[in-house]
Order: C-alpha cells, then sequence, then structure tokens
C-alpha cells in the first residue's frame, strides 16, 4: 500500500505502509542521500489513537520522535460576539465532530473548509449577517485539497474561495487536479461553483497569516523571467510583474506571496544565501507593489522573516529571532497548558512547535505601507498578535486577553481591555457586525 502526504508549506511525501498488526500502521518514506527518513506510526489503544512522527538521517539506525499524539485533533469554528468582558457564544460554524481543515478571511467573508480530513464543504460566515448559516458542498467526489494553494480572489466585487483538488498523484512530477471556485453569494449563472477558473488566481486576495503556535505557510510563488507566478499542478498563471530589483540577479530562488489586496502585492523573497549575523537575527527587505502607482518599494524588516498580515495600508508583523540554544519563549508559564475536545494545548504547541526553530520576544509591529510609519507594542509574551489595525485604532491579543489601542501619529496611546476568557488563545479574527 501506498500513500502520500501534502501540507499548506508544500512539502510532498511519498510513503510505503505496513500494518505490522490489526490496530498499528506504519509510514515510512523513501530514504534519500543525503537527508532525512520519515516514519509515522499510528497505533489503536482501545478507542484512543495515538501517533508519533519520526524521522532519521542517513547513516543513522535509531528513529527520532519529533512530535507525539493522541485523542481527537479536530477542532470547531465559533463565532463570539464580546459581552461584558466575555466570550458569549452566536453560533458554532463547523462542529467539533467535523473539524475545520483550513480558514480563509477577506473583508467582510470568512470562508471554512471542512471537515478536516476529507474536506467536501466550505461553510461561509458573513461578518455583517454573523448568525446566518450558509453551507456550500463543493468536493462531493471526496478529493484531496490541496492546501499550499488555497485562497481567496475577488472577481467582479464578488470574493470566491479557490480549491485546488487532487485529481491524480501517481506521477510525482506532474499531478493533476481541477479547480472548484466558490462563490460567497449567488452568481447569474445560478451555480456557487465553478470548475477551473485558473486566470481567477490573477486576482489574489490574502490577508496573509495569523498568529498563534500553529503556523500558516505564505503562498508560494516563481519569479519567471519578468513575472511573479503560481504553478499549481499543470496550470500557471502570472499573478504580476517581477520587481526590477530581481530581474538580474540570480541569488532569489523563489518567492512567497505574504499579503494581497487590490492595491497591494507584498511578496517575500527566498535566497540561496540568507544572511544570519552572530545574534542570531536575520534582517531582509520586503518587496511591495503599490498597484494605484505602480511602484514597487522595498520595507525594511527585522527578526527572521516573521508572520505578516495585511490590514488596508498596514502590514501586521509578528517578530522572530533565530533561537539555536532553544531557549523557553517568555510568558510560556501563562499559556494554556491543558488540551480539550475544543480547546488545544497552546503550551505543548509552542513547546514542540515554534521554539525548536524560532524565538517569538513578544514583539508586534504595524508599519504603514503608504507612509512608511512603523510601531511597535512590546507585550513581554510570545503567544501575541494583532487581530485588525484601522485608520487610527488597532485591536491585538496577548494570551486570552484583547485589548484595543488608539494609533497616534507613530505610537500607540490609551489601551483597554476589551475581552479575558478561555477561549481567546483561538480567537484570530475579530470583526464588527451590527
Amino acid at each position: 500500500m501506498k500513500a502520500i502526504y501534502f501540507d499548506n508549506e508544500g512539502h510532498v511525501i511519498h510513503y510505503d505502509v505496513s500494518a505490522p498488526n490489526p490496530t498499528t500502521a506504519i509510514f515510512l518514506s523513501e530514504a534519500p542521500h543525503p537527508g532525512p527518513q520519515f516514519r509515522l506510526v499510528y497505533e489503536l489503544k482501545g478507542s484512543i489513537m495515538s501517533g508519533q512522527f519520526q524521522m532519521r538521517m542517513s547513516g543513522q539506525n535509531e528513529w527520532k520522535s519529533y512530535l507525539e499524539w493522541s485523542g481527537a485533533n479536530s477542532y470547531p469554528v465559533s463565532v463570539y460576539e464580546i459581552s461584558g468582558y466575555k466570550l458569549k457564544l452566536v453560533r458554532e460554524v463547523v462542529s467539533q465532530a467535523d473539524g475545520v481543515r483550513m480558514i480563509q478571511a477577506w473583508d467582510d467573508v470568512i470562508f471554512a473548509i471542512h471537515p478536516h480530513i476529507t474536506s467536501t464543504a466550505v461553510s461561509i460566515v458573513h461578518t455583517n449577517k454573523p448568525e446566518m448559516v450558509d453551507d456550500v458542498v463543493f468536493n462531493p467526489q471526496e478529493l484531496i485539497p490541496f492546501d499550499a494553494a488555497v485562497s481567496v480572489v475577488v472577481v467582479q466585487g464578488v470574493p470566491f474561495e479557490l480549491v485546488p483538488l487532487i485529481v491524480d498523484a501517481h506521477d510525482r512530477a506532474h499531478s493533476t487536479g481541477s479547480l472548484a471556485s466558490i462563490s460567497e453569494r449567488p452568481i447569474e449563472t445560478g451555480s456557487r461553483i465553478q470548475a477551473d477558473k485558473w486566470k481567477q488566481y490573477s486576482q489574489l486576495r490574502t490577508e496573509g497569516e495569523i498568529g498563534g503556535p500553529e503556523r500558516m505557510a505564505s503562498l508560494i510563488c516563481t519569479l519567471d523571467g519578468d513575472h511573479v507566478a503560481m504553478s499549481i499542478f499543470d496550470q500557471h498563471i502570472i499573478v504580476d510583474n517581477v520587481p526590477a530589483a530581481l530581474r538580474d540577479t540570480q541569488r532569489a530562488t523563489g518567492c512567497f506571496i505574504e499579503g494581497a489586496s487590490d492595491r497591494f502585492l507584498v511578496l517575500g523573497v527566498a535566497y540561496l544565501d540568507i544572511p544570519l549575523s552572530v545574534t542570531g537575527t536575520f534582517s531582509e527587505d520586503l518587496f511591495v507593489h503599490d498597484q494605484s502607482r505602480n511602484l514597487w518599494n522595498q520595507t525594511h524588516i527585522e527578526g527572521m522573516p516573521p508572520d505578516y498580515r495585511l490590514f488596508g495600508s498596514w502590514l501586521a508583523q509578528t517578530i522572530e529571532q533565530a533561537n539555536p540554544q532553544h531557549q523557553i519563549g517568555p510568558g510560556r508559564e501563562n499559556e494554556r497548558n491543558l488540551r480539550t475536545d475544543r480547546l488545544p494545548d497552546v503550551q505543548a504547541l509552542y513547546t514542540w512547535g515554534i521554539d525548536r526553530r524560532l524565538l517569538r520576544p513578544g514583539i508586534l509591529v504595524l508599519q504603514n505601507l503608504d507612509d512608511a510609519r512603523k510601531l511597535r507594542i512590546e507585550t513581554g509574551q510570545e503567544d501575541s498578535e494583532i487581530l485588525w489595525a484601522g485608520a487610527d485604532s488597532v485591536v491585538y491579543r496577548v494570551n486570552d486577553t484583547i485589548y484595543q489601542a488608539k494609533i497616534v501619529g507613530d505610537k500607540f496611546d490609551s489601551p483597554v481591555q476589551l475581552v479575558k476568557d478561555d477561549d481567546v488563545p483561538e480567537v484570530h479574527w475579530i470583526f464588527w457586525a451590527e
């Protein structure tokens, strides 16, 4: 038996599968030379499924566990309102039994793809009517979504969720697939689902990456001559023109779309020689295309390439630093250290995820792409993120508490607590509704 693994960072792993007994399955990857070999071990103990993700380098005999888990790993999607500084449930969008696979948001719509294993439907939250139920089945054939290229586009003012679906992955070099485009609202043709509208990727919209311990990867793109493009299965879609500073360099090996709106395209670039300083910090530039003026600018970032989110003309960053000594992130003791059916163990996710490679010192940066203002919030807590930014205010989360502060010039002023609640660490989107 064979298996294939895809993730939202573009990794593909081919496995041979064996079952040494009726309650155990072992997934063993090929042994490349050089490079690591991977092994997944699943074991059913009573009604509880446990798993281990292990690896070993070429020439080694012993396996080393990188991740271990047990029990349910699916979580619901819920809409809350703030009432008396607490969260009050409005409705459950995706049940815990189904579990969410991924969420994409743009403007006044949020798309939640589910179930988390074989995703067949998308539940749509309309932020102007958050109580309204709107579920669309887009994958009755139960094909596997290609998470690395799921995104939102806006076509003639209407948001669509684009979900590539893997049809045939037997040929590793030439996997084939189809594309489901799910409209946020009914359209003139009567169907809310369109097939294989690949050119819609040229109208890409993405806020970027949410915070928290579980990383989301940016959309992967390529520098193809004079064009920034996306390659998905056998499709090649031009997204933008390459900035002049990158056209003649051999140093750039690829690119990432960190944010995209009707005005800005924010581009990160992968280089052959990433410079690391003695202190373990990394400095590079983002390339920002102001499409209203057809002008590419470079904006400096600090630390390792962080998580970005685009809110209008504001680019939010959660600062990260290289962590070769595996230091414990600040505020680890303040994070939830218990997992339930509905809520993950935040402390464990940081322990096994972020801090193996990176350290988040609890610094949030908000940079204005119009006037170059740069504002900093130093929370001193690794589990913090900017949730929203407008013309004169910002909303940010620190562990289980959400704050709102005024933007006055190049400083934040008068922060006030909006809500403190056990469920807040899983809040990554905030909006205002009537």
